[in-house]
């Protein structure tokens, strides 16, 4: 295995490791089934409004549309040490975007994705990217 992701330390937003399993709009499992597509992430079992923290140490780059339709849902992008990561359904906490933070900083509170999929246990979405030139071995960021 590759020395970056042997080392790679992150933890989930919420602080807790509770994947959304089978639920009337699917699983929450990274690479489950979306029709034919791929789910890009994991989901994390959320009360609406919990704290939620930074998964590692980075930057605020930015917020994230996650249905162009519907602007109300809000994300977030968090990049540092060749990692960037991709929050969806959150309520960032006021003047975050910009700033540093470090991991396990509050960074925002969960919304209550149940509003807009009946029948869905309330969740937040994470996504990580790495940087491709930290997967080639000896290089680190």
């Amino acid at each position: 295995m590759n020395e970056f992701l042997k080392n790679l330390k992150v933890i989930s937003p919420t602080g807790r490791n509770e994947i959304r399993q089978q639920d009337n709009h699917g699983s929450g499992l990274f690479a489950s089934r979306r029709g034919i597509r791929p789910h890009y992430g994991e989901d994390y079992i959320t009360i609406p409004g919990e704290g939620l923290i930074a998964p590692h140490n980075g930057r605020v780059s930015g917020m994230i549309t996650v249905y162009k339709d519907f602007p109300e849902w809000k994300g977030l992008e968090i990049m540092g040490d060749g990692i960037i990561s991709h929050i969806y359904y959150i309520f960032p906490v006021m003047g975050i975007i910009g700033t540093p933070v470090s991991k396990g900083d509050r960074i925002g509170y969960s919304q209550r994705i149940s509003d807009k999929y009946e029948r869905i246990v309330d969740h937040i979405h994470w996504q990580i990217f790495i940087q491709p030139s930290l997967l080639i071995k000896g290089v680190t960021p």
